[in-house]
């Protein structure tokens, strides 16, 4: 009774913030433009495709088996995307012990792993990841970052997406966009 109680106001939470990050979305769109992406890094479109990151994003424990595995799997599927793309090496970022630990077992190429902060995730948490991966594409070293990770719908549907399939890749106000509406749980 308790965790339903807990369930439904996180669930409340979440939907009660949609409206506030569509209009969020509909504020960094407009601010959008060319000129603004040749003054900023992130927002560059590299050449040609060279290196990529995969994000992979899941817990540190195991108790919800298919919740980490179909994450691993996609991530790995996008990666073989990437290679398809003409990306001659593609490496791993885990956020999750799980993760990091199937990277490791399969002798994946991992960069960086962040773990211990899932079950209390901070805002400064998700700061040290956004630094460590904009810091590679702005440098040059990466030039295309996936994140891998789950979305949460509803209480009885939660699916593996990916957010931002080309994160840095924003060529018009529809790409930043569609970019923060991933990032906020919009759809």
């Amino acid at each position: 009774m308790v965790s339903t109680s807990k369930m439904k106001r996180a669930q409340d939470r979440v939907q009660a913030a949609r409206p506030y990050a569509n209009a969020l979305g509909d504020v960094i769109s407009s601010l959008y433009t060319p000129e603004l992406a040749e003054r900023f890094p992130l927002l560059r479109q590299p050449a040609k495709p060279r290196k990529a990151a995969v994000i992979l994003i899941n817990s540190n424990r195991g108790l919800a088996g298919a919740f980490n595995v179909n994450i691993v799997r996609r991530a790995f599927a996008v990666a073989d995307e990437l290679r398809e793309q003409g990306f001659s090496e593609v490496v791993f970022t885990a956020v999750g012990k799980k993760g990091a630990g199937t990277l490791r077992f399969r002798r994946m190429p991992i960069d960086k792993v962040f773990q211990g902060f899932s079950a209390d995730p901070q805002f400064a948490d998700a700061e040290h990841v956004l630094h460590h991966v904009s810091e590679r594409f702005t440098s040059g070293e990466v030039n295309r970052v996936v994140i891998v990770k789950n979305q949460y719908y509803v209480l009885a549907k939660s699916i593996y997406m990916e957010s931002a399939e080309e994160y840095f890749h924003m060529k018009s106000a529809a790409d930043v966009k569609t970019y923060a509406s991933s990032i906020l749980g919009m759809q």
